[in-house]
C-alpha cells in the first residue's frame, strides 16, 4: 500500500512564514464613509452613527476617530447627541452615555422604546417613540413618559426659546410647557411626513417626504414651499447665514427667499442621498450614504471622510495592478494597493453602486440601486449611463459582460440584456419568471448562467431562452470560473458548490453549513469569503484551508485578486482588507507556479506510508506540529516543545490512516502555516 501526497508540496521559506509584512490581513486606507444615519455637533465637537460604529471630530468633520470603544458590537444606532459634557447615543431600546470622549461608555438604561431621537434642552433629554415623548432629568437613567400623547411613529425633536416641536409619520405636535402638553400643529399641512425642523428669522421651517413647508404664525398654519425642488423628499434642515438648506434622497438645495423658490446645489456631493445636516463653526455638515459632506456656501461640497473608515464594499474589480471598489459612496479607485482611494463616482449615480463589473479594455461597468448601469472606460474619470430601458422601482443586482453583450440582473424583475447597436434594454425573461429576483451572473464562452429566487437557469445567447438546471430557492450568492473552466457557486448556509451536470456540494475545506458570499480567483488560485471568514485555494478549488489570519470577523462581501497576487476583501463596515497570496503560500511571481525552496516542506515517502515534514527556525521558538481534518479536528500531534534554531525533521506515519485531505499545522507563537497533504491508497 502506497501512501503520498501531492507530488510537490507548497512551501514557504521561514522568513516568509514569520516575518513577512503581509502574512496577514490589513487593513487598507479606505474608502473612507459609511452610510450615516445619525449626525450631531457642538462647537467644533462632531458625533456620527454609521452602522453599529460611532464617530468623532474635534475639528468640524474635517478628519474623524471610531470611539465605539466598548459598545456593545452589532447596536442599531438610531440617533446620537452632544454637549459640553457628554456624548449620547440612542439604540433601539437603550441609552449609551459617554463622558469622556468615547474612551468608555456606560449604559444610563433599558429606555423600553426605540430611541428614534435625541434632543438635548439645557440639562433635559428628550426622546420618543411611537404616539409618545418622554424625558430624563438625569442623563437618562429614568425616563418619564409626556402626559398627553402624540400621534404617529416620532422622527424629530426640535425647539426654540419657548416651544417644543415633535415631527411625527403623522405630523407636527407643540409642547409650549416643557413637554407636558401636547397639541397638533397641522393646518395646511397636506404631507404630514415630517422628518426635520428649523427656524430662519420668524419662521419655522418642516421638512417632509412631500416637500418643506413653511409657518409663518406660530405653527397656526402651513404652507408648502417647493418651486423649483425636483426631489420633494425632503429629509434634512439647516441654515449657513440668510440661505436655507435642505436635504433630499438626490442632493441639496438652497434658497435665499425663506424657502419660496429653490436651486439645485450638489456639486462636489459625490453621494446626494442626504440623511441629515447639522452646523458646526462655520460649516455646514451633511450626513451620506456615503460619509460627511461639507459646505461653507451651501453651493459647493467637499468630501470630509478622512478616517471615517465605515464603508460596507459591495463588490471588487481587478484591472491589471489597479482595484475598484464598489459601495454606497460610490466607486472608488486605488492604483498602490489599498495606499490611497480616490472616489471617482459620478453625480449621475444618484443611489449606492450595488455591483461592478469588468468589460471589454478598460471598461468598467457599475450597477445602482436606483435601477441604473452605468460604464466608464478611463478607468473612472468619467461616466455615462448606458441606454434606458430598465424597470424603475428595482435595484441592479448583478451585471455580466460577454463582449458585445451586457447583462443585468435586477431585484424584481428578472434579466435584461442590452448590446452596443440597440437602443435600449430588453427583457431576456423566456423561461424565467418576470418578477424574478437576480442574485448572481456568469458568462462563460459558450454559455450565460443566472441564479434567481426560482433556480438555477443558463442561456445560449444566440436563442435567448434559458435552460433550466434546477429548481428551487435563491441560496445561491456569487459565482466563480476557475482558470480550468469549472464553475462554482458561493451558497447560503450549504458552502461551496461546484456546478458539472448538476450543483453538487463540495466537502473540501470550506464548512458544508458555512453562507460563502464572495469568490474571486486569479490563474490556479481562488478565495472564498464567508459571514466571518475567508479561505484560499491553490488547487483551483479542489481543497481549502483557512486564510484569514489577522482579520477578524468581519461579513465578507467581495473578494478580488489582482494580477502581482495580492488579494483584496471588501467587507461590511470595515473597508477592504488586503493581504499576499505570495507570501503565505509561495508563488513564484516569473515561473507562476510552486516552488520548494529552504523553510516549510511536506513531502511523501514513496517507499512507506511516512509523510516527512522539515522546517527550519531562525531562532529558539515553542512550536506545535499537528495533523488536522479538513473539519479542523486535531488527528495527530508530532510536536508540543521548545526546540533550537536549526532545521528539524519529523515524520508522520498514515498507515491507520483513512485516504483523505489533511492539513499539516506549523505553529510558532502568533504565527502559523499550513500545508495540505492528500493521503491516498
Amino acid at each position: 500500500m502506497l501512501r503520498g501526497v501531492l507530488k510537490v508540496a507548497i512551501v514557504l521559506s521561514i522568513f516568509c512564514l514569520f516575518t513577512t509584512a503581509n502574512a496577514q490581513w490589513k487593513q487598507t486606507n479606505g474608502p473612507y464613509g459609511g452610510v450615516v444615519l445619525a449626525l450631531a455637533s457642538w462647537g467644533d465637537r462632531v458625533v456620527a452613527g454609521s452602522s453599529g460604529e460611532v464617530l468623532l471630530s474635534i475639528d468640524s468633520g474635517t478628519s474623524w476617530s471610531k470611539i465605539t470603544g466598548d459598545l456593545p458590537s452589532g447596536l442599531t444606532i438610531r440617533s446620537v447627541a452632544i454637549n459640553d459634557k457628554n456624548i449620547f447615543v440612542g439604540t433601539t431600546n437603550s441609552l449609551y452615555i459617554s463622558s469622556n470622549g468615547g474612551m468608555s461608555w456606560t449604559k444610563a438604561s433599558s429606555a423600553g422604546f426605540y430611541i428614534n431621537d435625541l434632543f438635548l434642552r439645557g440639562e433635559v433629554i428628550y426622546s420618543g417613540s411611537s404616539n409618545r415623548v418622554y424625558f430624563s432629568k438625569d442623563n437618562g437613567v429614568n425616563w418619564t413618559a409626556c402626559q398627553a400623547s402624540i400621534s404617529g411613529i416620532l422622527n424629530t425633536l426640535y425647539a426654540d426659546s419657548s416651544t417644543i416641536f415633535a415631527g411625527t409619520s403623522e405630523g407636527v405636535f407643540i409642547s409650549r410647557d416643557s413637554g407636558t402638553t401636547w397639541t397638533a400643529a397641522n393646518t395646511g399641512l397636506t404631507n404630514r411626513y415630517v422628518l426635520d425642523f428649523i427656524t430662519i428669522g420668524n419662521n419655522l421651517i418642516a421638512a417632509t417626504s412631500g416637500g418643506p413647508y413653511i409657518s409663518s404664525d406660530h405653527e397656526a398654519s402651513w404652507k408648502r414651499i417647493r418651486s423649483g425642488l425636483t426631489d420633494t423628499i425632503t429629509t434634512s434642515l439647516a441654515v449657513i447665514g440668510s440661505t436655507l438648506i435642505t436635504g433630499t434622497t438626490s442632493g441639496t438645495y438652497i434658497s435665499s427667499d425663506t424657502g419660496a423658490n429653490w436651486t439645485a446645489a450638489k456639486s462636489g456631493l459625490k453621494n446626494p442621498y442626504v440623511y441629515k445636516l447639522v452646523q458646526s463653526g462655520n460649516r455646514i455638515l451633511a450626513g451620506t450614504q456615503g460619509g460627511v459632506f461639507a459646505t461653507s456656501d451651501g453651493i459647493s461640497w467637499s468630501e470630509e471622510n478622512k478616517g471615517f473608515l465605515n464603508t460596507t464594499v459591495t463588490s471588487l474589480v481587478s484591472k491589471g495592478d489597479s482595484i475598484f471598489a464598489g459601495a454606497s459612496g460610490g466607486v472608488f479607485l486605488s492604483t498602490d494597493k489599498g495606499d490611497s482611494w480616490t472616489n471617482v463616482s459620478s453625480e449621475l449615480f444618484s443611489g449606492s453602486i450595488t455591483c461592478l463589473a469588468p468589460g471589454v479594455g478598460d471598461d468598467i461597468w457599475a450597477g445602482t440601486d436606483g435601477g441604473k448601469v452605468f460604464v466608464s472606460s478611463d478607468y473612472g474619470k468619467s461616466w455615462k449611463e448606458f441606454k434606458p430601458g430598465l424597470p424603475s422601482g428595482y435595484s441592479i443586482s448583478c451585471i455580466s459582460v460577454k463582449n458585445d453583450y451586457v447583462f443585468a440582473g435586477t431585484s424584481g424583475r428578472g434579466v435584461y440584456l442590452a448590446n452596443t447597436n440597440q437602443i435600449s434594454w430588453g427583457d431576456v425573461n423566456v423561461n424565467i419568471a418576470d418578477n424574478a429576483y437576480v442574485s448572481c451572473l456568469l458568462a462563460t464562452p459558450s454559455w450565460e448562467y443566472c441564479f434567481t429566487d426560482g433556480g438555477f437557469f443558463r442561456l445560449m445567447i444566440s436563442y435567448q431562452s434559458w435552460y433550466s438546471i434546477r429548481s428551487g430557492g435563491n441560496s445561491v450568492k456569487c459565482f466563480h470560473r476557475n482558470s480550468s473552466g469549472a464553475i462554482f457557486a458561493g451558497s447560503r448556509g450549504r458552502g461551496l458548490l461546484q456546478y458539472l451536470d448538476t450543483l453538487t456540494q463540495m466537502n473540501t475545506g470550506i464548512p458544508q453549513n458555512s453562507s460563502v458570499t464572495a469568490l474571486a480567483g486569479y490563474n490556479n488560485y481562488m478565495l472564498a469569503g464567508t459571514d466571518s471568514s475567508i479561505y484560499i485555494s491553490s488547487n483551483n478549488g479542489s481543497a481549502w484551508i483557512p486564510f484569514d489570519s489577522g482579520f477578524g470577523q468581519s461579513a465578507v462581501r467581495s473578494l478580488a485578486i489582482t494580477n502581482d497576487y495580492m488579494a483584496f476583501a471588501g467587507v461590511t463596515a470595515g473597508g477592504v482588507w488586503r493581504r499576499s497570496i505570495s507570501g503565505y503560500v509561495g508563488v513564484n511571481k516569473e515561473k507562476k507556479d510552486l516552488t520548494l525552496n529552504e523553510g516549510f516542506k511536506v513531502q511523501a515517502q514513496r517507499s512507506c506510508s511516512d509523510i516527512n515534514i522539515e522546517f527550519s527556525l531562525n531562532s529558539a521558538e515553542t512550536v506545535k506540529l499537528i495533523i488536522c481534518d479538513l473539519s479542523g479536528r486535531n488527528r495527530a500531534t508530532l510536536i508540543s516543545n521548545r526546540l533550537l534554531p536549526g532545521v528539524h525533521k519529523f515524520k508522520w506515519n498514515t498507515e491507520s490512516v483513512k485516504p483523505g485531505i489533511y492539513m499539516v499545522k506549523l505553529l510558532s507563537g502568533k504565527k502559523n502555516d499550513h500545508k495540505l497533504v492528500t493521503v491516498i491508497n
